[in-house]
Parts: structure tokens; sequence; C-alpha cells
């Protein structure tokens, strides 16, 4: 008898160990990758093609740095403008990252989407490339260019599990 409840208790045993092994390789695999997008802050109009910041422009781009203040990056794009590096500057700085150049021209969409699959991105672009970028990302065509007046909206994509959520919200 001695015998036979040793085996069951055995049996029981790794039959529980191997159910808590696989509910935890379940929740190992669940992957989630965070985008936020925004255009870049307040230009000088008067500034050419590659103009700078304003003074509302720096102290935006100190906001979005802190917006970001208790979230983990991994990585922050931006195009190779001075009022988008400018804006992604010290987001970047804050988060340790070196700010990581894009064209939204030659961009491939997908290898962005699986290189950056699993991690927390911010990526900041321009009125008439971030809602398209958004677009990409999340499958259809929902936003349209972003008003020329307008330096506020930042965009946030979640995918979890192949799922995606996304919400546009105002910085201001």
């Amino acid at each position: 008898m001695n015998k036979l409840v040793l085996s069951l208790v055995i049996v029981l045993s790794f039959s529980c160990g191997k159910a808590q092994s696989e509910t935890k390789n379940k929740k190992e695999n669940i992957t989630k990758t965070t985008y936020y997008f925004v255009r870049h802050a307040e230009k000088n109009v008067k500034g050419g093609n590659n103009p700078k910041l304003t003074k509302e422009g720096h102290q935006r781009s100190k906001r979005l740095a802190n917006y970001f203040k208790n979230k983990t990056l991994n990585a922050v794009y931006s195009t190779n403008f001075n009022r988008t590096l400018n804006t992604a500057k010290p987001t970047a700085n804050a988060q340790g990252l070196k700010t990581i150049i894009y064209d939204p021209a030659k961009l491939d969409y997908d290898a962005f989407i699986n290189d950056t699959k699993g991690k927390t991105v911010l990526v900041v672009g321009h009125s008439n490339t971030i809602p398209g970028f958004v677009n990409k990302v999340i499958g259809e065509n929902k936003y349209k260019e972003i008003d020329e007046r307008i330096y506020s909206n930042l965009y946030i994509v979640t995918i979890k599990n192949n799922v995606i959520e996304e919400e546009l919200i105002s910085q201001d």
C-alpha cells in the first residue's frame, strides 16, 4: 500500500510541476510592443528647410522627456532634421539612449515592426509622416496628416499577442 501511495504522490507532483511550468511558459510567451509617435515640437517657421526649435519647442521636448520619466524606452527614432532630433534629444538623453536616424521614404515598415517587437519605442517625425507611420503599424488608414498648427499629438500603439490597441492623446 505504501508503494502505491508513494507512486501516486510522485505522479501528482510531476503533473502539478508540469502544469505550473506550462503556465509560466505561456506567461513568458506574451509579447508586448509599445510605440509612441510624435510630431516634432514647435519649429522656427522662418528657418528654411531645416529649422530649429523655438523656445516653446524646446520646452515641449523637455515635457516629452518628463512624460517618459517613469517609462523605460528601448529605442528612440528620429528623422535627420534639427527639429526632430532636438525633440527626441532630451528623451533619449534621459533614457541613456542614442537616437536612431530613419528616413520615412526609405523605411521598410515590416522590418521596423519585426526589429522592434517586444520593445518600447519613441518615434519622432513630421506632420505628414507620423500619421502614415501609425497607419502602417496598426494596419489601417485611420489617421490623416496633422494640421501644421498642432504639435501636441501623441499616438500610442500597443501590440500584445497580435492584438493592436491605439489611442491619440494630447500632450497639452
